[in-house]
């Protein structure tokens, strides 16, 4: 399962490149407010991982009002159900900061991906 989190660029600024970090602690914040407290510090994989911010820029450099996106995806429907209930409890049309960049959460939709096999 995935989440498609659309964000609204809140001020002009430049697309940030060393976020990824902050990114990824931005999800292990949800995930311990969803009560799964220890898949930080869990031994293993975690089964979950996330998209870059994008559309990236050609020019690096996001305007106020740009929309943005993040998918977030998971074997774990728990998490994924999990992660987007918090997500809208807590920050849907709020104001989230990753790394240097500030955006508003605009939009939150869960969903399946239907992956198909192809076979040469």
């Amino acid at each position: 399962m995935r989440i498609l989190i659309t964000l609204k660029a809140l001020d002009d600024m430049l697309y940030d490149l060393e976020y990824y970090t902050k990114l990824q602690g931005f999800f292990y914040r949800l995930f311990y407010a969803a009560g799964f407290v220890n898949v930080h510090n869990k031994k293993g994989y975690k089964y979950f991982s996330f998209s870059n911010i994008f559309p990236v820029p050609a020019d690096f450099k996001i305007k106020k009002g740009e929309i943005k996106k993040i998918i977030f995806a998971s074997p774990n429907s728990d998490y994924v159900k999990a992660i987007a209930e918090v997500l809208r409890e807590l920050y849907l049309k709020q104001e989230i900061g990753i790394g240097f960049m500030r955006f508003a959460v605009e939009d939150i939709k869960v969903y399946r991906a239907h992956l198909g096999i192809i076979c040469l």
